[in-house]
């Protein structure tokens, strides 16, 4: 499986278990001899994190229902979050909006 793919079925999985409202690539990483990528980010955005248990518990059930030869990290934000954090320029959140590729956003 290529590494794009690996991007693709996460996102396919994020959409399936998360009901996002956006989605973001970012801190996407290349081997330098086949700029093939080794590993990614993406920060989601989705209302069913209501407490910091919610957010841990999604994390994981995504973890185990992947299965990617790329390695990736998980950020999640709920709306309220993510408005507040995008509004401070100083924020992750706020970088990962400026920086990284929005992949999916539900109007």
């Amino acid at each position: 499986m290529n590494e794009y793919q690996d991007i693709r079925s996460t996102l396919e999985t994020i959409l399936s278990l998360l009901s996002p409202t956006q989605v973001y690539l970012f801190g996407v990483k290349k081997s330098e001899c086949d700029d093939c990528v080794t590993d990614f980010d993406l920060g989601v955005v989705t209302p069913l994190i209501r407490t910091d248990g919610d957010r841990l518990a999604l994390v994981k059930q995504i973890y185990l229902e992947l299965d990617t030869d790329t390695p990736f990290d998980l950020f999640l934000y709920s709306p309220s979050e993510w408005e507040a954090l995008t509004q401070d320029e100083s924020s992750f959140a706020s970088r990962i909006k400026r920086k990284g590729r929005l992949l999916y956003e539900n109007q």
